[in-house]
């Protein structure tokens, strides 16, 4: 069974099933599967603040000219990129 076959509804059929002295053995289940996916959006945020503190000081390696034209570009591509987007909006 895959998760686009299983609703809420299905879930709570089946836990109407269980006999209330297995609660506390579901509710410890259940708590370790929250703690395992907080564990794995923890792991993600810390490697993904390490890649964006990689960059940290990098602009002391530029000099001014070259980050002037970085800058330069930037704004370009900005203008570039948003340019259109007030006039393909729809406020229908």
């Amino acid at each position: 069974m895959n998760i686009q076959e299983i609703n809420l509804n299905d879930i709570y059929k089946k836990l109407y099933e269980i006999p209330k002295e297995k609660f506390v053995d579901i509710n410890n289940f259940i708590d370790s599967i929250i703690k395992k996916n907080s564990k794995v959006k923890e792991q993600s945020n810390y490697q993904n603040r390490v890649k964006i503190l990689s960059f940290a000081g990098i602009w002391e390696e530029m000099t001014e000219d070259e980050f002037n034209n970085f800058m330069k570009d930037i704004k370009g591509r900005r203008k570039r990129l948003f340019s259109g987007r007030r006039h393909e909006a729809s406020f229908n």
